[in-house]
C-alpha cells in the first residue's frame, strides 16, 4: 500500500494524507538507544535483524549505537545493507543455487558477510563457487535447537556438517547460527524454560564441536521477545532481535515484563470516511495498509478493529471515550510489524506531531 501523496517537510500529522505509515522519531531512536545500553553491558552483542524495519538509514543508527553487525534472511537484503556501506552483514539463512551464490560471493568484495549452511550439498555448492573465484566466506551452522525449520539436527549430524566446512577449500568455519525464538506467552517462567533448553541445544553444540577440535568463534541466537534470556546466556556472543526498533502487539504484549522498557513507534494514520451505523466506523486504511485485523486504534478505547478488506477497515463502536466523525484521523498499532512494513515503500518520520524526514523502505523483490 502506498501512494503518491504530496510531502512537505514540517507539516503536520493531521494535513498528512491518509493512509500513511507513521514512524515516531523520538521513540523508535529511544527503543534503539536503549537496547544498545542493555547490551553494552552484558556478554552478549546485538546484531539487529533488518528484514523487520528494511532500511539502510535505520540499521546505520543501530551500527552507530553499538550494534556488532546486521542480520538479514536473504542475499537481496544483504546486498541492500552492503551496498549501503553497513559492513558487516550474517546471512542467518541458506542460500542455495548459483545465481544467488555468485551474488553473496561477490558481496564479500564489500562487507564481511557470514552465511548459515545446513546441509552438506550446499556446503559443496558454496566451495566450488568461492575456490572458483578465488574467495573465502565465513560460513555457520545453521542448527535445528527445536524450532522445527531449518537447521541440521545437533549432535553427530551437527559435528560432521561442521567438520565438512572446515576440510572444504574456500569456507571459513565460524560458528553456529542457533536460531531459538521463544515462545509467545505471558508466562515468564514458562518462557524462560523453555528459551533455555533450546539454548542448551546451542552450547551443547559448541562443546562437542570444541570437544573435536574445531574452534567456535560465534554463537549467534534469540530474538526480541527473548533477548533478555539470550542476552545473559553463558556462551551466547550476540543476539539478533529484530522487531524492537518499533514493536508491535504482538511481541510487545507477550514479551512480559523486561529490562528495556520498549513503545510502540510504529502505526498506520488513517481516517474515518463512513459511519453508516451507530456501532460502526469505517476507515480507509484495510488489508493493503496494514496485516491483521487484531491491530488497534491507538489511545483510542471504545473501538475495536474487526474486519479488514482491500481498502477498508471496519472498527466496532462500544461505549468510547469519544465519537468519531467522518474526516477524524486515528492511528492504528499494528499486530505484526514486518507484514506492515511490507506493504510500505517508505516512512513518515514525524517527532513533535510534524512530519521531519521521509524513509525509504528497500523491498528486495
Amino acid at each position: 500500500m502506498d501512494h503518491l501523496a504530496p510531502y512537505s517537510i514540517g507539516m503536520d500529522v493531521s494535513e498528512i494524507e491518509t493512509p500513511a505509515l507513521l514512524l515516531d522519531l523520538d521513540i523508535m531512536e529511544k527503543n534503539i538507544s536503549e537496547m544498545a545500553k542493555y547490551f553494552n553491558s552484558r556478554p552478549a552483542g546485538i546484531r539487529p535483524h533488518i528484514k523487520n524495519h528494511m532500511s539502510p538509514l535505520i540499521a546505520h543508527k543501530q551500527m552507530d549505537a553499538g550494534a556488532v553487525g546486521v542480520c538479514c534472511q536473504t542475499v537481496a537484503e544483504a546486498e541492500i545493507m552492503a551496498y549501503s556501506g553497513i559492513k558487516d552483514v550474517l546471512i542467518a539463512n541458506e542460500v542455495i543455487g548459483g545465481s544467488k551464490i555468485e551474488r553473496l560471493l561477490d558481496l564479500t568484495r564489500h562487507t564481511h558477510l557470514m552465511v548459515a549452511v545446513d546441509h552438506p550439498s550446499n556446503v559443496r555448492e558454496l566451495s566450488k563457487a568461492a575456490s572458483k573465484k578465488k574467495l573465502s566466506i565465513d560460513v555457520l551452522i545453521d542448527l535445528d535447537t527445536g524450532y522445527g525449520r531449518c537447521g541440521i539436527q545437533p549432535g553427530d549430524p551437527a559435528l560432521k556438517l561442521s567438520q565438512l566446512i572446515v576440510d572444504s577449500p574456500g569456507l571459513d568455519f565460524k560458528g553456529i547460527n542457533g536460531y531459538t525464538p521463544a515462545s509467545f506467552t505471558e508466562d515468564q517462567d514458562v518462557k524462560r524454560a523453555e528459551q533455555e533448553k533450546k539454548l542448551k541445544v546451542d552450547i551443547d553444540t559448541r562443546d562437542l564441536l570444541i570437544k573435536n577440535g574445531i574452534e567456535v568463534e560465534m554463537l549467534s541466537a534469540g530474538c526480541t521477545r527473548d533477548f533478555f534470556i539470550s542476552a545473559d546466556y553463558p556462551g551466547i556472543t550476540e543476539v539478533q532481535p529484530g522487531t524492537y526498533i518499533y514493536m508491535d502487539i504482538g511481541h510487545r504484549e507477550l514479551i512480559g515484563t523486561t529490562p528495556v522498557d520498549l513503545d510502540y513507534a510504529m502505526t498506520v494514520l488513517t481516517s474515518v470516511i463512513s459511519t453508516p451505523v451507530d456501532d460502526r466506523v469505517v476507515v480507509d486504511a484495510g488489508s493493503k495498509a496494514i496485516l491483521k485485523i487484531d491491530s488497534r486504534p491507538k489511545d483510542l478505547n471504545g473501538y475495536e478493529l474487526y474486519s479488514l478488506s482491500a481498502e477498508h477497515g471496519k472498527l466496532r463502536v462500544n461505549e468510547p471515550e469519544q465519537k468519531l466523525v467522518i474526516g477524524d484521523q486515528i492511528e492504528l498499532i499494528p499486530s505484526y510489524g514486518d507484514g506492515t512494513v511490507n506493504r510500505w515503500s517508505r516512512y513518515l518520520g514525524v517527532r513533535d506531531g510534524k512530519l521531519e524526514t521521509v524513509i525509504p523502505i528497500y523491498h528486495p523483490y
